[in-house]
């Protein structure tokens, strides 16, 4: 009883006016309506809007890169902030063949010696 005679909109000093009396509680019940429904639609809105984490992988592998951008391709973010990778990264396993004159013993540091010293 007291929650519907509740007025938000009274006179003061209070009117005895029966017109506008219900003009006023009318006007507090759609006031508290809208109130509370707004807030209701504030709460909804918040629960389902969706959040954002950002999480930052340094230095990925390549297999970590792709199984990321498998998953966020639209939302994949890449800084880089090396311009250069390790060498023993980039090449692992390398066994190098040489030209045969490359290979030969005529390029050697003891033969050019050899050839730059004076006879004696």
């Amino acid at each position: 009883n007291k929650v519907l005679k509740y007025n938000l909109f009274s006179d003061y000093p209070p009117t005895t006016d029966e017109h506008d009396l219900k003009t006023e509680l009318i006007s507090t019940r759609c006031y508290l309506f809208i109130f509370v429904l707004s807030l209701i639609l504030l709460l909804l809105y918040g629960t389902v809007l969706p959040r954002t984490k950002t999480v930052i992988v340094q230095l990925p592998t390549q297999e970590q890169y792709i199984h990321l951008y498998e998953q966020h391709s639209q939302t994949l973010i890449c800084l880089c902030s090396l311009i250069a990778v390790p060498f023993g990264k980039l090449i692992t396993q390398f066994t190098p063949t040489y030209h045969e004159v490359c290979s030969s013993q005529f390029v050697h540091d003891e033969w050019i010696k050899y050839l730059n010293s004076e006879p004696q």
